[in-house]
């Protein structure tokens, strides 16, 4: 066993084998066990020693086997081990110096990271202290620091401004700070507030109507101000190679930079991106038929369409696989097994031998337990014992039965339930055909290739090649979307018990734990919604989405709360020092009053 573990080291096509099986695997059963189930000890500590050798990395000089590895196989590793990774091999060699340094406590960086502690900037913005880079103590002073460019955008045309700014910006190493026109603030909090407005005006329902770059919600044009998805923004397709599908693909384009910006000085971009794009746009995957629930819900323009011609098509197989079994039996005049009529499933591998003598065989279980799909019964397809003609009258009513269900939408034509687009041979004449039974499977496989493939490759080709400007996308396929979501874009749930925020929101001047305005400002944050937990966020942090690592990764620390007079005046969220100015109110319920009152009108008055 040594011999073969030893030969098998030496042979690069061995273990490309062996971890093709694991990645197959990991794919095929999930994170059964939790991620950290997945996790090689052996292999994190062999990848932490790399990272340790200061010189490799500042140097670009890592062997190559931890790129390849990280990509293909990015589960046997924890997520802080490929963190740290990203951060010291994929931004440039500037980057990679100034994180060296970070990581072993030179303090610094960029100033900004909405990340954790391990990501850029998130090292320790003070200077102090020396580390320690395999035992040898070093000494606290920098190399060298990162260059700033310094921008001035106007607030009324964010979005013009932006997109000039990241065709212009995109390829420089040195850290962005934005300032807005005719106003005093500056620094790494305005910068944020950047970043939170381009992406709230990217959601605008009205400039989504006039440049169609989301798929729309049920609202239409008509509703709220901002497009929200339940499970995400994901391009609204285009038809390939007209004037629409540039203008996607130049949006997108601009997405893709300010995407790769943000992660690169360390900013969250709070724009809820479906994992589905990114699966698509990053990691290079096929997207299919399975995902159309998590992108076209009941929530999304055309999503009630195809969750219903998708049951049609079920139906429709299932009926094709009933009759072909029937069919298959007939042929051969055999009739199923003694012992009655067993089910046939689809998760079980059937050879009918239709060459040979002996009935259904081989009868093998392959497909994972969360995939499987009832199909019919013998007895839904045919009766051995019955005639015929029975069978047919019965297949013939069950396929009536599915021409019923397909008149309830006498509306549905052959084209794209999202965008109205006209599909498949008809789409080429610009006329839509309609749809029926015959067709149905067909219709269904024509719309997964346009709103996944052919409408959009548009636009995940300009996101991907803007982020490749910014730094290489190849550098993010060791995440999974969910994580890439996450850390570019923050988490869509703002969660955090009464523990998080004595730990994260603490007294500061003149209050103490005891202080009754700060016991009532936590049980009153311990209790209120999402929407008004991502409202102070933004109030004293100008982060509403939180990043990895919840509260505990806020850029500055904790939140600090201080007391302010007079009484009457509202809260005061300084997001520069991340503190909450907080008069010492009467009662619990007035203080969630003017808390409330001042976390709704924040964009008039202003954050200060």
């Amino acid at each position: 066993m040594i011999a073969r573990r030893s030969s098998i080291g030496r042979d690069p096509s061995a273990v490309a084998v062996a971890i093709a099986l694991l990645a197959a695997l990991h794919s095929w059963l999930g994170p059964i066990g939790g991620a950290s189930a997945w996790h090689s000890d052996g292999l994190t500590r062999k990848l932490q020693d790399q990272l340790d050798d200061a010189v490799a990395v500042a140097s670009g000089a890592m062997p190559a086997w931890t790129s390849v590895l990280l990509s293909r196989a990015g589960f046997l590793f924890p997520l802080k081990t490929r963190l740290r990774h990203l951060y010291s091999t994929a931004f440039g060699t500037s980057r990679s110096v100034t994180f060296v340094q970070e990581q072993a406590g030179a303090g610094g960086g960029t100033g900004a990271a909405d990340g954790p502690g391990d990501g850029p900037g998130g090292g320790g913005g003070g200077g102090g202290g020396g580390g320690h880079v395999h035992g040898r103590s070093i000494n606290a002073r920098r190399l060298g620091t990162l260059r700033r460019e310094r921008v001035t955008v106007q607030r009324n045309a964010i979005l013009d401004d932006a997109e000039l700014l990241m065709r212009r910006h995109a390829k420089h190493k040195s850290v962005l700070e934005v300032l807005f026109e005719n106003e005093e603030g500056f620094g790494g909090a305005v910068t944020k507030e950047f970043y939170n407005k381009v992406a709230a005006a990217l959601q605008s329902r009205a400039g989504n109507v006039e440049t169609p770059t989301w798929v729309m919600d049920e609202d239409g044009a008509s509703g709220p101000e901002h497009i929200w998805h339940t499970n995400g923004l994901f391009p609204a397709p285009a038809p390939p190679g007209t004037p629409e599908s540039e203008a996607a693909r130049k949006r997108f384009a601009f997405i893709g930079r300010l995407f790769g910006k943000a992660l690169l000085d360390g900013h969250i971009l709070p724009l809820p991106l479906n994992p589905a794009f990114l699966r698509a746009a990053i990691l290079g995957e096929a997207l299919t038929e399975d995902d159309l629930s998590s992108v076209f819900d009941a929530r999304s323009a055309g999503g009630g369409v195809i969750s219903f011609v998708r049951a049609i098509v079920k139906d429709a197989r299932r009926q094709r696989e009933c009759l072909r079994v029937r069919d298959a039996v007939r042929a051969r005049g055999g009739a199923f097994p003694p012992g009655g009529n067993p089910s046939l499933d689809l998760d079980l591998d059937l050879d009918l031998d239709l060459d040979g003598g002996g009935g259904v065989r081989g009868v093998e279980e392959v497909t994972p337990p969360a995939k499987r799909v009832r199909a019919c019964t013998p007895d839904d397809a045919v009766d051995a014992d019955a005639d015929a003609d029975a069978d047919a009258d019965a297949a013939a009513d069950d396929v009536g039965a599915l021409d019923a269900r397909l008149e309830e939408l006498a509306y549905l034509t052959y084209a794209c339930p999202v965008t109205g687009h006209a599909l498949g041979a008809a789409g080429e004449a610009g006329e839509a055909g309609e749809v029926n039974i015959a067709n149905v499977v067909e219709y269904l496989e024509d719309v997964v290739a346009y709103v996944f493939r052919d409408g959009v490759a548009a636009q995940i080709e300009g996101f991907r090649a803007g982020v490749c400007e910014v730094f290489p996308a190849d550098a993010l396929k060791a995440f999974t979307a969910r994580e890439i979501v996450d850390l570019a874009c923050g988490k869509d749930a703002v969660a955090w018990t009464m523990d998080d925020l004595r730990r994260c929101v603490l007294p500061g001047f003149q209050y103490t734990a005891e202080s009754p305005p700060y016991r009532w400002l936590l049980e009153t944050l311990a209790t209120v919604p999402d929407e008004t937990k991502r409202a102070f966020l933004e109030f004293v942090a100008v982060c509403p989405r939180l990043p990895p690592g919840g509260l505990a990764a806020l850029p500055r620390g904790p939140i600090r709360v201080n007391r302010m007079d007079p009484v009457g005046k509202l809260p005061e969220g300084r997001t520069c020092s991340q503190e909450l100015r907080l008069p010492a109110y009467a009662s619990k319920e007035e203080l969630a009053k003017k808390l409330t009152l001042a976390l709704e009108y924040r964009d008039h008055l202003g954050i200060q």
